[in-house]
């Protein structure tokens, strides 16, 4: 119900991207396979990490969402099911949600996204509206070292 209709707004919001924009989108969703030549124990955290985050998303799985957000009339072309449904688990897994916004909106901001966690951060997100809308600032806390 709700859950298929907030895929369905982010499948809308992918599938209105051009398609440089999409394929940017698409970067945040690390699959499986690309992790083929880390170590185990790398796959093993990632595994922990990546699918906590969209665990409902998983448990519903890429047929029965895509088939949902088709249900709510939303046209996904043909061929492009398995992008939108990395669009999904890239925007679940790396939106921020906006300050100050009752409606739950949230905003997925490319550059801010790639930053890693750290239970002892170096840095923390600021959130501020300049007027014409939300901004995301990383602000370092501590000395942070070049690479």
């Amino acid at each position: 119900g709700n859950y298929i209709a907030q895929c369905a707004n982010i499948a809308r919001a992918f599938l209105n991207l051009s398609r440089a924009s999409q394929d940017m989108v698409l970067q945040l969703c690390q699959s499986e396979k690309a992790l083929g030549h880390a170590s185990s124990s790398v796959q093993s955290a990632f595994n922990k990490s990546y699918h906590a985050a969209d665990r409902q998303l998983l448990e519903f799985g890429e047929e029965q969402v895509i088939g949902g957000i088709v249900s709510l009339g939303i046209s996904i072309p043909l061929g492009e099911e398995t992008r939108v449904w990395q669009a999904i688990r890239a925007s679940l897994n790396n939106a921020f949600a906006e300050s100050g916004d009752r409606d739950g909106f949230s905003g997925l901001y490319l550059t801010l996204s790639r930053a890693n966690h750290s239970c002892s951060p170096n840095a923390l997100r600021s959130d501020r509206n300049n007027g014409m809308g939300s901004r995301k600032d990383l602000i370092a806390i501590k000395p942070i070292n070049p690479g």
